[in-house]
């Protein structure tokens, strides 16, 4: 089945998440520079009032953490991105999985996206699923009519005497497929 829709959300998730990703990591080398301590400092002062509780250490420890978890979610999503056609419900599982650790991180944006793509994954039937008549006129799908070629070969070729039967050709096809009924 076609999966275009899921591959490039699931994608455009992935850039996102490792830009941000990247974007991270560029504040916690910057953030931990001796030259920039003092700063980081009075910042903190700013937001905390006399009452520092927090410190550049603690901050520097909580941004590692949230690198870790971004990380993990991050690759949860580019496994599932590249086990979408082969594998739909774990890929959806893995989107889910990355949305939920992606939640630690504040990763909104790739987030939603992540979940939309998992609900998609869920909601679309594989196209073997499909009945025997794609719409209402009652034509058949290509697979079908390919199928039905192919049985019309080989009856012309073991029994070239016998006539057309279409009652025994469609207790074949009957047979053959177990969505017909």
């Amino acid at each position: 089945m076609n999966r275009k829709t899921e591959i490039i959300l699931a994608w455009v998730a992935n850039g996102l998440s490792i830009m941000y990703l990247l974007l991270t990591g560029m504040s916690l080398i910057v953030m931990k520079s001796s030259e920039n301590q003092q700063q980081y400092n009075d910042i903190l002062k700013q937001f905390y009032g006399s009452e520092q509780n927090v410190t550049p250490d603690i901050l520097f420890a909580s941004m590692i953490i949230s690198i870790g978890f971004l990380a993990f979610s991050t690759l949860l999503g580019v496994v599932g991105a590249l086990i979408i056609k082969g594998r739909k419900n774990l890929a959806g599982c893995l989107f889910i999985a990355a949305a939920i650790t992606g939640i630690v991180t504040m990763n909104l944006i790739a987030m939603i996206l992540w979940i939309i793509v998992a609900v998609l994954l869920f909601s679309k039937k594989d196209s073997r699923h499909q009945s025997y008549f794609n719409n209402t006129n009652g034509t058949q799908n290509s697979n079908e009519r390919r199928n039905l070629a192919n049985n019309d070969n080989l009856n012309q070729n073991h029994t070239r005497q016998d006539e057309w039967d279409p009652e025994k050709e469609l207790k074949d096809r009957k047979k053959d497929d177990p969505y017909i009924y």
